[in-house]
């Protein structure tokens, strides 16, 4: 497994492509979830082991290593098509699903994607791409320095949020925390942040 990554890696970089979105650090014990064929397979221990060893040999090659999806799928629905919540307790998703992401950060990740669910006990009101409770618990529990990303900005699940909101979701992704946005709306994106710079809505710095 290594060894296919640090080769992925290699022919990545040699495209002139150095930032690759592995691995997945998500967790599900459930063989029908949405996540349960993109993730390892294995329980949460030995999920943080294997990442742990993977990030390295991506980042040997002069190439990115990405944790995803932040803070953990478990079970949840596919965010492609729509809303997708998670109803465990915050103290079952910290024991558990930040096990992977705290090995990918000790091993120096240069980044982490955050995901669309609403994982409803560490913020009910919002998808973890746009809430700042969520990126706060990443940068100050957690102590991530790299940078966040967010998931895909155009799936269903943050779309259809987006929808009801007032503001434009690009700024609020910027808001939350995000350092990076995987937009397709950057056409009325980069104005918005622009326009809510010069309010003061987001600092300059």
């Amino acid at each position: 497994m290594v060894k296919e990554y640090s080769s992925v890696a290699k022919v990545l970089r040699s495209l002139g492509i150095n930032w690759n979105f592995a691995p997945v650090a998500d967790v599900s014990d459930d063989p029908n979830s949405f996540i349960y064929n993109r993730t390892l397979g294995q329980n949460y221990k030995l999920t943080a082991q294997y990442v742990s060893k993977v990030v390295p040999a991506i980042q040997k090659q002069q190439v990115a290593a990405t944790l995803k999806h932040f803070p953990g799928y478990g079970s949840s629905g596919d965010t492609h098509t729509g809303f997708a919540s998670d109803e465990r307790s915050a103290a079952e998703v910290k024991k558990n699903d930040f096990l992977p992401f705290k090995a990918g950060i000790r091993a120096k990740a240069d980044s982490v994607l955050v995901g669309h669910v609403v994982v409803n006990s560490l913020d009910a009101s919002r998808p973890v791409s746009v809430s700042k409770p969520v990126h706060e618990i990443l940068r100050k529990e957690l102590k991530f320095k790299g940078v966040i990303i967010t998931d895909d900005m155009g799936m269903g699940a943050l779309t259809s949020f987006a929808q009801k909101q007032n503001t434009n979701i690009d700024v609020m992704a910027i808001e939350a925390g995000n350092d990076m946005l995987l937009s397709n709306g950057y056409v009325d994106g980069i104005p918005a942040i622009k326009d809510a710079i010069k309010r003061g809505d987001i600092s300059q710095k």
